[in-house]
């Protein structure tokens, strides 16, 4: 059963609005044309009005000064009657053309200075975004992932692609205007532009960061990049899916390059797709319910090569898992479609 507090409520929601008070307005108006002038034209045989859909027509013409001139009104009264509507629902119908270009206005604007609280579902959210980052959103972007970044300056990237909200990622009011109940992911980068010179104040400021999102919405994947090793048992424990060091990456990926070149290599072209396959993960519903092994023989089958599950917050190989393949998360590679 509706509740009657709720409709009353939402109705008075709607009227502390510019628009709802003039469509609420509008409405009166037409109303009131239509009740009025067929209770009072319906008597004489001559008017044109004998139905409410008639007067309805005779308003919705008249306030719109279209005027097509079918519908007459031949009585005083409702001469009368319809002198003061013109006055009133030509003066209304403008008012509600000018409300409604100027929401739409304000949207756009606020949209444009990131104050427009977004509507995506499923994206990442990028905070703390300079130029550094420009490489990882084209990239993201190329891939056709919704992105949105809050933070306090835009990327040129993003065009029509992505969406931007001006904010600090510790308001939590901000973080809700970018969508964070409904984001899958996050990357948390340190606010080196405008936070602190200290290294360690960064680190603390991610992490709280981190803190703040984990609250709000406890199912998305966060990555927080640090600047200093001492820093990562803290964004782990405050709930961070991925931690990455910066430098700590590229030196692994140097010392690899000269202790295991091939495997560097692999690795090299697999994460960055300059090479046959790239890395990639996804779940399979069509396979639920068979047995790993046949899953990783049917991914197999159409050209891919299986590495591992995820599962229990950790990965697992195919001998690890012990029944039935549930939607688990599958870590493969694939053909590279830009070979």
């Amino acid at each position: 059963m509706v509740d009657l507090r709720t409709i009353v409520s939402s109705f008075k929601k709607i009227l502390r609005q510019n628009i709802g008070r003039t469509v609420f307005l509008a409405m009166a108006v037409v109303a009131y044309s239509v009740l009025s002038e067929y209770l009072i034209e319906n008597p004489i045989r001559a008017s044109g009005i004998h139905s409410l859909f008639e007067s309805l027509w005779w308003t919705m013409q008249t306030i719109t000064t279209v005027g097509y001139g079918d519908v007459t009104i031949v009585g005083f009264y409702g001469k009368l009657n319809a002198m003061i509507i013109m006055v009133i629902g030509i003066g209304t119908f403008s008012l509600l053309l000018v409300t409604v270009a100027a929401e739409i206005v304000d949207a756009k604007l606020l949209k444009r200075f990131g104050r427009l609280k977004t509507k995506m579902e499923s994206h990442a959210i990028i905070c703390n975004y300079t130029d550094k980052q420009s490489t990882i959103i084209k990239r993201m972007l190329d891939e056709g992932f919704p992105i949105l970044i809050l933070g306090n300056e835009d990327s040129g990237e993003l065009k029509d692609k992505g969406e931007f909200i001006k904010g600090n990622p510790l308001n939590v009011n901000d973080l809700k205007m970018a969508g964070i109940e409904k984001a899958s992911s996050m990357i948390i980068f340190p606010n080196e532009k405008f936070g602190s010179e200290d290294s360690l104040a960064l680190d603390a400021e991610s992490i709280l960061v981190l803190l703040t999102a984990r609250k709000l919405n406890k199912d998305m994947k966060i990555t927080v990049e640090l600047l200093n090793e001492s820093s990562r048992i803290h964004a782990i424990e405050g709930g961070a899916d991925n931690v990455i060091v910066r430098g700590n990456m590229s030196s692994s990926a140097i010392i690899t390059a000269i202790t295991k070149p091939e495997a560097a290599i692999f690795l090299n072209q697999v994460v960055i797709g300059t090479g046959e396959y790239e890395i990639s993960q996804g779940t399979f519903k069509d396979l639920k319910g068979k047995t790993v092994e046949q899953v990783f023989r049917s991914i197999s089958e159409q050209g891919s090569i299986p590495l591992t599950v995820y599962k229990d917050r950790k990965f697992q190989s195919l001998y690890e898992i012990k029944g039935s393949y549930n939607n688990e998360i599958i870590i493969y590679l694939k053909r590279n479609q830009q070979q």
